[in-house]
């Protein structure tokens, strides 16, 4: 299960804010706007801000207990 991938098409980010800045200078405009979960990280938050995108929180369904 997965996609096929090569060694090429990898790669390896020191961390979930490095991962969300290359993802928003790569293919995220400053007129984009973006779908976050609410609540989210304030660090990711601020990554995608930096970025200039406009911000749509979605809020988070509450956990299923049971």
């Amino acid at each position: 299960m997965g996609m096929a991938t090569t060694r090429e098409n990898i790669l390896i980010t020191g961390g979930v804010q490095q991962a969300t800045w290359l993802i928003a200078q790569l293919l995220i405009g400053p007129v984009d706007e973006v779908v976050v979960e609410d609540p989210t990280s304030r660090r990711t938050l601020d990554v995608l801000r930096r970025a200039g995108t406009r911000l749509l929180p979605v809020p988070s369904p509450a956990p299923r207990c049971g």
